[in-house]
């Protein structure tokens, strides 16, 4: 390997496994390092998972220390380091300085972990994190406590995504806990001091530096970046998502994420989680989660705020030439009406350029009206797929156990595959450190390093007489071609 390569270093924690990935300019993944053991947890005080900062610190670094190796040896030069993983957690510096670590994986209310966060008296600064966009629901119910007098006074809430659990002391020799007082926080080379009022928006945007790296070779003076966490990093990967473009989950539970030029309200009944800005503060995605199959309808009339009894209304609301229709597809469809549970959506991109507003209603409807019925297995994503099949589309896969979906999901509508399993987040959060998804032509170039799906006459005859059987299926919907 040539001296002069240089690569970008991705660390992925989660609750399941710990990974460091090693991706080189041109978005080829050289290695990975993975750790495939679960995070030891223990209750902590708050009744979530908590985990200590020294054994995230010791696993961190042993995974660091490989990669380390790998570059002293195939003469990698690191340039960049940016990290992605757990869903959510929180932080509170007690009053000594001192940082209190709780995580959770459960879906419990924002609301009443705010409470219980307000309830830490002597916690002087509580950091708000999420690996998915949960943060900003934290701190717009920790700011309405605050205001009506449930927080302590002096406390300063700050939501910067589940990369900076790297940077609270799961990397020993990155020192940024040095706050200057209760309402601001030094971050490395970083610095920013926004009163709590001010605290509504991230404070940063993808691929933005946000420090560097401490004294350990070969990682000083390595710029630190911000990156999303998890599935959201394919998201991200797509630059051409702009205001008014909907992206469907149609698997699970059924979500619904739009992209605003506000952040979403936030309703009593259920969470509305609004993630980083995209590219900038007018940019926000907002996710709803329907909680059962057969209701994404609803929730994409919900986000879009319109009381149209069409779907066609929230795809013709997309302006014109801008952004493209992003489908989430859930792991499996086991039934009609149970699709079963998935770890990780999948995500397929539809650059909006190439896609009239009549593909993007019957894509938007076709997505929709799948979560009520299913002819077999993954039929429902298919079906969306072919709406638009003569569309170039990337596949691009999160925290997922089915490779062989995957792959099979990019070959049905032969779709290059954008990054197969399980190292999609890296590979996504490597393209938006290195820039590569600052800019709309970087959609045009898929990474590398995934081996194409084998193709074979049997498998092309099944794909072509599977989908065209679900197209005839559905032709009195309005949706087949």
């Amino acid at each position: 390997m040539s001296s002069e390569t240089s690569a970008t270093v991705v660390i992925d924690v989660g609750s399941g496994s710990t990974r460091v990935g090693l991706v080189d300019g041109s978005g080829t993944l050289l290695n990975v390092w993975r750790l495939r053991v679960p995070l030891p947890v223990r209750p902590s005080a708050l009744g979530h998972d908590e985990i200590g900062l020294e054994e995230v610190r010791d696993r961190v670094r042993d995974l660091l220390d490989e990669c380390a190796r790998f570059c002293a040896e195939t003469g990698v030069t690191p340039t960049m380091v940016t990290c992605t993983g757990i869903r959510y957690a929180f932080v509170a510096l007690e009053s000594d300085g001192s940082p209190v670590l709780s995580w959770t994986n459960s879906d419990r209310s924002a609301h009443e972990i705010a409470k219980e966060l307000a309830r830490a008296t002597d916690a002087q600064t509580a950091l708000v994190l999420g690996g998915r966009p949960t943060a900003l629901s934290l701190v717009s119910r920790l700011s309405s406590l605050t205001s009506r007098g449930h927080v302590p006074h002096g406390w300063t809430i700050v939501t910067l995504h589940s990369w900076v659990l790297m940077q609270l002391g799961a990397i020993a020799h990155f020192d940024i806990l040095s706050a200057a007082d209760t309402r601001s926080l030094d971050l490395a080379d970083a610095t920013w001091r926004e009163p709590l009022a001010g605290v509504g928006a991230p404070l940063v945007a993808p691929g933005d530096v946000v420090g560097s790296m401490g004294s350990e070779w070969p990682w000083q003076g390595v710029p630190l970046a911000a990156a999303p966490g998890d599935t959201y990093a394919a998201v991200f990967a797509f630059p051409d998502l702009r205001e008014g473009d909907v992206v469907v989950v149609a698997g699970t539970t059924t979500p619904v994420v739009v992209i605003t030029d506000a952040i979403p309200e936030p309703e009593p009944a259920a969470a509305i989680w609004s993630s980083i800005a995209i590219g900038g503060r007018r940019r926000w995605l907002g996710e709803r989660n329907a909680g059962r199959t057969g209701q994404g309808i609803e929730w994409a009339r919900h986000l879009t705020r319109t009381d149209a009894a069409d779907i066609d209304a929230v795809a013709s609301s997309a302006h014109p030439g801008a952004g493209g229709v992003a489908v989430y597809l859930g792991q499996s469809v086991a039934a009609p009406t149970d699709f079963g549970n998935s770890s990780g959506p999948h995500v397929v991109s539809l650059p909006g350029r190439e896609i009239a507003q009549a593909d993007r209603a019957a894509l938007l409807r076709a997505c929709l009206e799948a979560n009520a019925w299913a002819a077999g297995h993954h039929a429902n994503s298919l079906l969306a797929l072919q709406v638009a099949a003569d569309q170039r589309v990337l596949v691009c896969g999160g925290q997922v156990h089915s490779d062989v979906f995957l792959r099979s999901l990019a070959f049905a509508v032969d779709a290059p595959l954008f990054a197969g399993e399980p190292d999609a987040s890296i590979l996504g959060c490597a393209r938006i450190a290195s820039g590569a998804g600052s800019s709309a032509g970087a959609v045009d170039t898929p990474l590398r390093g995934v081996e194409p799906y084998p193709r074979s006459d049997d498998l092309a005859n099944a794909r072509d007489g599977w989908l065209t059987k679900l197209l005839q299926e559905r032709e009195p919907h309005g949706v087949g071609r």
